[in-house]
């Protein structure tokens, strides 16, 4: 889960909700300790309720393809979650053009034909363009 970048103060209060909704932060029980990892743009993981998977990666946007993540976000009704996803052309744009392997090449194609109407080939190019200059350079 990307987000934008917050206070010590309004990562606490996040921190402090996770935890009193059973969710329990892999690295440290500080919040303080935790902020520290993400003011570095460094990732910390969270799982639920003491169970090692599924977990949440969470991380601050760190440059512009990150917040053009966050601005393109979508809730996909098909999950029934009340969820935020990145945009189905943001998967297929970093399966396609940073990840590569075997199993995103299939997820890609799978994305394709699930969500046909939520694709624009525009946008994919966009993003992959902003994936080579930020991500591969």
């Amino acid at each position: 889960m990307i987000v934008e970048s917050m206070s010590k103060e309004k990562f606490s209060e996040l921190h402090k909700d996770l935890i009193k909704n059973n969710f329990v932060c892999m690295q440290s029980d500080s919040s303080e300790e935790i902020y520290s990892y993400l003011k570095k743009y460094l990732s910390v993981r969270y799982t639920y309720d003491q169970m090692p998977l599924p977990e949440m990666e969470v991380k601050f946007a760190k440059d512009e393809l990150d917040k053009y993540q966050i601005k393109t976000k979508i809730k996909l009704p098909q999950t029934g979650l009340d969820l935020y996803f990145g945009s189905i052309n943001m998967n297929i744009a970093f399966k396609e053009e940073l990840l590569k392997s075997e199993k995103d090449m299939e997820d890609s194609s799978h994305l394709r034909k699930v969500y046909p109407e939520l694709i624009s080939e525009d946008e994919i190019r966009k993003i992959k363009k902003m994936i080579r200059k930020l991500r591969l350079n």
